[in-house]
């Protein structure tokens, strides 16, 4: 589409990811990439939390290919394999008592020299405690 490729751009402000959160009833108008995974990570039903997750990756994935492959995509595109893969995907265990558990992951890419990461703190009973995205 012409915009900068950032992972705001890619979870919001792209025309697939708006058509794909109004779909689902959010509105992200206000929203900047650590509010989206702040609001989805103090969210209390465990399932709904997992889904927008699901959801935020698909959205990441079809633009990956778009960009890499030019495929492009639309609203259902994105959704149904999320529901796959979230019905199919590994649940988060919980550390040991009094421990806390400190989830992260991250992406790096050579030719532009750019990267990014995420962080997710949760203690033994898996409530939030903290989190850090870069962009």
């Amino acid at each position: 589409c012409g915009s900068i490729e950032s992972i705001y751009h890619v979870l919001l402000r792209c025309s697939i990811a708006t058509e794909v959160w109004e779909g689902l009833g959010l509105v992200i108008d206000s929203l900047t990439t650590v509010s989206l995974f702040i609001l989805i990570l103090a969210m209390t039903d465990v399932a709904a939390r997992g889904w927008l997750l699901t959801v935020a990756w698909s959205l990441w994935l079809h633009r990956k290919l778009y960009v890499w492959k030019g495929t492009v995509t639309w609203q259902l595109a994105v959704i149904s394999p999320a529901e796959a893969d979230y019905s199919n995907s590994v649940c988060w265990t919980r550390p040991e008592r009094e421990w806390i558990k400190c989830n992260i992951d991250a992406t790096m890419n050579k030719v532009q020299g750019a990267s990014s990461f995420a962080v997710v703190i949760r203690d033994h009973t898996g409530a939030f405690i903290g989190q850090a995205v870069s962009d």
